[in-house]
């Protein structure tokens, strides 16, 4: 029934808009529904969720159904695609998953990848958000997206600006955290960076799931209150609070593998954190100069891999105002909500 009425919303000829979108959820929770919060809410276009028939363009922020695409080419519409929701499976195939699970999961992407060919064979014209994610939706989703162009996502940079303290170096990692793996790496770096710096912190920011929330605990029980790292598990928190605890941290690292273009990194790097990333993925391409990059072909926990970690975050904290500058400094010039929300109004109108 609710698939039936969602059916008829996307068709009834309500008053005209410029652009359907095809997301109905817009809170801040997730990466998508940031963008298009900062889309919708920044532009000079009218944007609506329903009544395509009244509108210009169909705007698929992530996949959608095959029917409604249909739908929209019997009636002659423009469809622009964002890619978003497509995976590399190798991404998902986890050391401390069992067999089921990592091709239980690799099925469910899967099917996510087949959607999102579908998508791109029905679009005008499909939006990347990073020179990544064209060359691997290239090779392994739908390589006859001709017409096509590159859009960073963008930030709200005086929204996350503030003044940081520098007396001893305080990392944030930010996110949506579901990856064990990735969770231990995180911990396992820190406890080789606090070997070395006593004084530092870390703090733990976003949303958890059951097996990352256990990978913490049974890290924090291996040590006693003498010898305990400093670690602030600040877990979700809203998208109006997040600003005031990405205030308190000076640097920010992202390891997470084969990402297109991550909105925490963005947000790390407009509160005035450089990042220490892993080269795997778009996320060197918002780093730039604004940070370090580290080569890893895969999430296995090496004591090579941790000293690379520990070495690129002390180089740049001997020298962290200056990285801090340039984090600001690159957001301004390059990831603005204004750029972004410019650039896609141009493919709107043009199209």
């Amino acid at each position: 029934m609710n698939n039936l009425i969602k059916f008829f919303l996307y068709i009834y000829p309500f008053k005209r808009s410029d652009v359907i979108i095809s997301m109905l959820r817009t809170t801040n929770n997730t990466g998508p529904s940031r963008f298009l919060n900062n889309l919708t809410k920044n532009g000079a276009l009218k944007y609506s969720k329903f009544g395509l028939i009244n509108s210009k363009v169909f705007f698929i922020v992530s996949n959608t159904s095959p029917i409604i695409l249909v739908l929209a080419k019997f009636l002659r519409k423009k469809i622009i695609v964002r890619v978003d929701g497509f995976s590399y499976i190798k991404r998902y195939i986890h050391v401390r998953e069992s067999a089921y699970n990592s091709r239980k999961m690799s099925l469910a992407r899967l099917k996510m990848n087949y959607e999102m060919a579908i998508t791109q064979y029905y679009a005008d014209f499909v939006i990347f958000q990073s020179d990544f994610s064209r060359r691997m939706s290239a090779k392994y989703i739908y390589p006859y997206a001709k017409n096509n162009v590159l859009v960073y996502n963008g930030v709200d940079e005086k929204y996350f600006r503030c003044e940081k303290n520098f007396d001893k170096p305080r990392i944030s990692i930010l996110g949506n955290f579901r990856d064990v793996d990735l969770m231990e790496l995180y911990l396992r770096s820190f406890k080789k960076f606090h070997d070395k710096f006593s004084q530092s912190q870390l703090y733990i920011i976003g949303k958890q799931n059951e097996e990352v929330q256990s990978v913490i605990s049974n890290f924090l029980s291996e040590f006693n209150s003498l010898n305990m790292p400093n670690i602030v598990n600040v877990e979700a928190v809203s998208y109006e609070d997040l600003p005031s605890y990405l205030s308190k941290s000076n640097i920010g690292w992202h390891f997470t593998m084969w990402d297109w273009c991550p909105n925490s990194v963005l947000e790390q790097m407009a509160s005035g954190n450089p990042i220490v990333c892993s080269e795997s993925g778009g996320t060197i391409e918002l780093v730039g100069d604004a940070g370090k990059s580290i080569y890893m072909e895969n999430l296995n926990i090496s004591e090579e891999l941790l000293e690379t970690i520990v070495s690129n975050t002390e180089s740049i904290w001997e020298e962290i105002q200056k990285y801090n500058k340039l984090a600001v400094n690159r957001v301004k010039s390059e990831f603005t909500i204004n750029k972004m929300v410019t650039d896609y109004e141009k493919v709107f109108e043009n199209i």
